[in-house]
């Protein structure tokens, strides 16, 4: 979807300011938009213009209340206010921005020229005179004059535009290419044509200059053409070309140009060098969490007056890499890679400015637990007298222009509370204490402290000063909405101990210092006396679907010790699970987040450790880190995703030695590689035919050269599920001992002198291009065999210019030998055409030649899947048949775009995998996968080709192709495609192509088709993947 920027300034507005016409005119008047054909968009009435895009023309209907519900027209007296600056016709400047168009009975505006977003207009004869607003908005995407996309400074036209130049002095405009869901990606190897400089600004924001030519003539015309990849595909075909056209009659700006400011959450480019390569990586302010820093974009921190929030920052720096899937993840520099950068821009800073009311500045500390090298990482400490946004900006200077990047944390202070001593002796007295303080709240932050007694590790019903708590604390539902409530439950020094439990469904709530006792890990519920409160409770620790979290805490004996739901509850910090039946849980039913927290725990003797169901977020997020996992039945038992959890240490009795024991349950693989005790990192191979790491956290966990002896690595991309590449090294120990001997004064030189050197195993992989594989890996440290998947059966591997010539193709893998970091070309000696991706086409071979369709996948599986929506229906009906795939385990991604190859594929399908006669296009190879499709579609006439001899088979289909296919493949299938619908109510009818009219008018009758809103029938559009589903299940309903 685009979005749209609505920039909803104030407008100055004073009587004075307005002409007597303006100021009495009658009332009260509606407005109501109009399609360009005189139909009206809707039936409500407004005193307002809405949704008015800058540049268009904008059509409407005037009514008032004397005209008795008839339009008010022939007006042509018109007076309008842009700001604070009133036009009317006795002043030099007006120019007519509203006209009558008497053949269509529709006024309308010309909003070029305008300034500011919200604009007052009133129409009059010079008797009678009404007034309403008009609000503009633009799109952040596009051509503009400054850096800070603005009315004022929007260049008309969108991808394709003209700028004033008369080769007097370099002009510059710029590009701003990203919206909420999709973006543009430049490649660094973009070289700017002679006379242009193409410099990126921020992640999605280009300068594009035309120099000075004195050369230059009236009536000349300078074009540049930037072609984008995209980012990620939009539900709009925005494409990918932006061209800007320097000319004499070009636009120009009418506002000043706006400052240059650091955009919140944009981060900003810059040009580095990295192992021979050009390269763009990208600062901005990074927050370090689960063991990676991430951009900082805004965020906040709650908490008591009196309690230190601590924020550990630095400037961030991060690779934008393609997942090969049209998206692209940030990948943080290794630190190796940082200095190399440092080296070539020099200082980076790092600021935290306070915004509003408060003063002062920020104390921190510098960061040493972090070993990622980036530049100023700092521990910031925010205390109660901090209250307030300070704003944190990342900087640094490249070729004499500063560069900006910012982030901003909001530091709240609650409202402390906290149980009397007397409330805190039963854990009755502490439920009816919670009752007591939570009812008297009525808005805002609080946090209730419930100070727990010192007590024995069993119940006693005589000793209440020393007895153990016995019983569930319930903490009462919140039920207000503006109301932000979290209690602290703070076990007393010497112990504390609870038989029993802690339930919360909306109230978050954090634990210290207490051990936890259950009763027992084989009960799923307390089986006890009558006397006992615990009696029929849930045999867990935590429970409810709030926010939770443990430090300092013992649970021994539940069922499940800690459950996470709907909210996060992470297992903690510093926590000993002991004999349970799961001890920490992740439930399907989890749908939201919270602060991961699982560091340095230890699970021991437990039958399951950590049980997953489901990852609501990526499964990285949930990562325990230093934490020992000792004697348990099972460690991870993982229904979901892949998971990579270094880091951590396993161990097990009577086994080989050291390693996890998990259970994978579908495609639930954990992968565990290196191990870490005690901050001393165990690199023992865990998997026979190698270990699995993530693309992601290789910087983190890199391999020292002494530990790469006989090891394989597979590299992954957590995203996907997949093995990138795979790294194999021969054992070398023995020809390494013994040139340690022949040579030990050369080689004690070079220990003393050298850092260890480690293998960081990240990768890069493009396989955008068929016939070609790209490949960047980094320094190996020595000879290694690095494979990739790959279908070529021949073909050369090239580092630069120079070919690897034991490289061997074997139709499935390629593989070959070196000890050099850099960018790998693999080439096929041979043109390969695109092959089928089910994850793209939704296509499976399990469609009979009957054309029944066999079970396939729930729609509840796939997270980007949203129920309610207008393709759901469609969308689980292809799944449920089996006619589409999801493009992942938990991925449908319904705004993909269809190919032609892919739809005459489906429909091929769909007719029984029928015979054609061989078709003439040049573009279809025989053997390709949708050779045969397209061969039976053409013998069939549902496809005649783009041209005699091309097909095109990767090319989009468009709204109005998919439309003629499948009003051909109705036809062919005996459906009655005689009805034809009207378009008139749809503003871009002209657009649709006079070959599919028919068609067009065919799909709309039967209910295939219908508009994308705002009267657009968007003919010329792409379609995509949720538009192709719900269309399949319309189509089956036809007579």
């Amino acid at each position: 979807m685009k979005r749209v920027v609505c920039l909803l300034l104030s407008l100055i507005l004073l009587l004075g300011l307005l002409p007597t016409a303006l100021a009495d005119g009658n009332g009260p008047n509606w407005v109501v938009l109009c399609n360009e054909d005189g139909t009206e968009r809707e039936m409500r009435r407004t005193q307002e213009l809405y949704n008015c895009m800058y540049g268009e023309s904008v059509y409407f209907h005037l009514y008032a209340d004397e005209t008795g519900g008839a339009p008010v027209e022939g007006l042509t007296q018109t007076f309008y206010v842009d700001g604070e600056t009133v036009h009317d016709p006795g002043k030099p400047d007006y120019k007519v921005k509203v006209s009558w168009d008497a053949e269509k009975k529709y006024y309308v505006w010309d909003t070029n020229g305008f300034s500011n977003n919200k604009v007052q207009i009133s129409l009059g004869d010079g008797t009678n005179n009404y007034s309403f607003f008009a609000n503009l908005t633009i799109e952040d995407i596009g051509w503009f004059w400054s850096r800070s996309p603005s009315v004022a400074s929007a260049l008309p036209g969108g991808r394709a535009v003209t700028a004033k130049y008369d080769g007097s002095k370099d002009v510059s405009v710029y590009l701003m290419a990203t919206h909420t869901t999709a973006g543009a990606v430049l490649p660094d190897t973009f070289e700017a044509p002679e006379g242009f400089t193409v410099r990126q600004l921020t992640q999605y924001c280009w300068r594009v200059t035309c120099k000075a030519d004195e050369s230059f003539r009236e009536g000349d015309k300078k074009k540049l053409t930037l072609y984008m990849d995209k980012a990620w595909t939009s539900i709009f075909d925005l494409g990918t070309d932006y061209t800007v056209t320097f000319c004499a009659d070009g636009n120009e700006p009418r506002g000043k140009d706006a400052p240059a400011p650091s955009v919140i959450g944009q981060l900003a480019a810059i040009p580095v060098t990295i192992n021979g390569r050009k390269r763009t990586c990208y600062m901005g302010v990074g927050e370090y969490n689960n063991g990676k820093y991430g951009v900082l974009t805004t965020s906040s921190m709650g908490g008591l007056e009196s309690a230190d929030m601590r924020a550990q920052l630095a400037v961030g720096l991060w690779w934008q890499t393609s997942s090969g899937d049209g998206t692209y993840d940030l990948t943080a520099l290794s630190a190796d890679e940082v200095q190399t950068v440092i080296v070539q821009v020099g200082e980076f800073r790092l600021t935290a400015t306070a915004e509003g009311e408060q003063t002062g500045t920020l104390n921190y500390t510098e960061d040493t637990t972090v070993t990622a090298g980036m530049p100023c990482q700092r521990i910031y400490t925010l205390t109660g007298a901090d209250k307030g946004k300070w704003r944190f900006e990342a900087s640094c200077t490249v070729d004499g222009e500063p560069m900006t990047a910012s982030g901003t944390i909001t530091r709240t202070v609650a409202t402390a509370h906290a149980l009397k001593p007397e409330q805190c002796k039963t854990v009755k007295a502490i439920n009816e204490g919670l009752e007591e303080v939570i009812q008297g709240i009525e808005s805002g932050e609080h946090v209730i402290t419930v100070d727990l007694r010192r007590t024995g590790e069993e119940y006693s019903a005589s000793d209440s000063d020393r007895s153990a708590y016995r019983g569930q604390i319930l903490i009462p539902d919140i039920k207000q909405n503006n109301v932000d409530v979290s209690v602290e439950f703070r076990g007393a020094e010497g112990g504390t101990t609870l038989i029993g439990g802690i339930q919360s469904e909306t109230a978050a709530f954090s634990v210290s210092n207490v051990n936890f006792i259950g009763n027992g890990k084989d009960k799923e519920t307390w089986k006890v006396s009558e006397d006992n409160p615990n009696g029929g409770a849930p045999n867990m620790a935590f429970y409810g679907n709030s926010r939770g979290n443990a430090r300092d805490c013992t649970f021994t004996g539940y069922y499940v010790a800690i459950s996470c739901g709907r909210e996060l509850r992470m297992c903690g910090r510093n926590n000993t699970f002991r004999n349970n039946h799961i001890a920490w849980r992740i439930s399907t039913e989890n749908n939201n987040g919270g602060n991961p927290d699982a560091l340095n725990c230890v699970f021991e003797d437990n039958e399951y450790a950590i049980w997953v169901e489901s990852f609501h977020f990526m499964p990285s997020f949930y990562a325990p880190t230093g934490c020992t996992f000792t004697d348990n039945g099972c460690d991870v038992r993982n229904s979901d995703r892949w998971w990579f959890i270094p880091g951590n240490y396993f161990t097990h009795s009577g086994s080989p030695g050291p390693g996890p024991v998990n259970e994978a349950v579908g495609n639930g693989n954990t992968f565990c590689y290196p191990m870490a005790r005690n901050g001393t990192v165990d690199y023992t191979q865990l998997d026979e035919d190698g270990d699995t790491v993530s693309n992601a956290n290789t910087r983190t966990y890199q391999t020292p050269e002494s530990a790469l002896d006989g090891k394989t690595l597979k590299v992954a991309s957590a995203e996907a599920d997949t093995i990138l590449a795979t790294f194999s090294f021969a054992d070398t120990a023995a020809a390494q001992t013994e040139q340690a001997q022949t040579r030990p004064v050369l080689r004690a030189r070079m220990l003393r002198s050298a850092v260890k050197p480690t293998f960081d195993a990240t990768v890069s992989v493009d396989r955008s291009d068929a016939s070609k594989i790209v490949f960047h890996m980094e320094n190996p440290c020595k000879q290694v065999t690095v494979s990739l998947p790959c279908e070529f059966k021949d073909g050369t591997v090239k580092l630069g210019e120079t070919e690897i010539l034991d490289a061997k193709f074997d139709g499935q893998t390629v593989s070959f030998q070196t000890d050099e970091a850099g960018t790998y070309v693999i080439e096929s000696k041979t043109p390969v055409q695109p092959k089928p991706d089910d994850a793209i086409t939704g296509i499976i071979s399990g469609i009979v030649a009957s054309g029944a369709l066999q079970p396939g996948a729930s729609a509840s599986q796939f997270a980007d899947l949203t129920a309610g929506s207008w393709y759901y229906g469609g969308v689980r009906c292809a799944l449920e048949n089996g006619l589409m795939t999801g493009t992942s385990a938990r991925t449908f991604a319904p705004d993909r775009p269809v190919t032609r190859a892919m739809l005459v594929t489906i429909l091929w399908r769909l007719a029984g995998e029928p015979y054609g006669r061989v078709s003439p296009f040049e573009d279809v190879l025989p053997g390709s996968w949708y050779a045969q499709a397209v061969s039976w579609a053409y013998d069939k006439g549902i496809v005649t080709g783009v041209t005699a001899t091309s097909f095109q088979p990767g090319a989009p289909v468009t709204r109005e192709q998919l439309c003629v296919i499948l009003c051909r493949y109705a036809a062919l299938t005996g459906k009655n495609t005689a009805a034809s619908a009207s378009l008139d109510a749809f503003t871009d009818r002209a657009q649709v192509s006079a070959y599919a009219e028919a068609s067009v008018r065919w799909a709309l009758q039967a209910g295939l088709l219908t508009g994308v809103g705002d009267g657009r029938l968007a003919p010329r559009s792409g379609a995509r993947r949720a538009q192709l589903a719900v269309l399949l299940q319309r189509f089956a309903g036809l007579k």
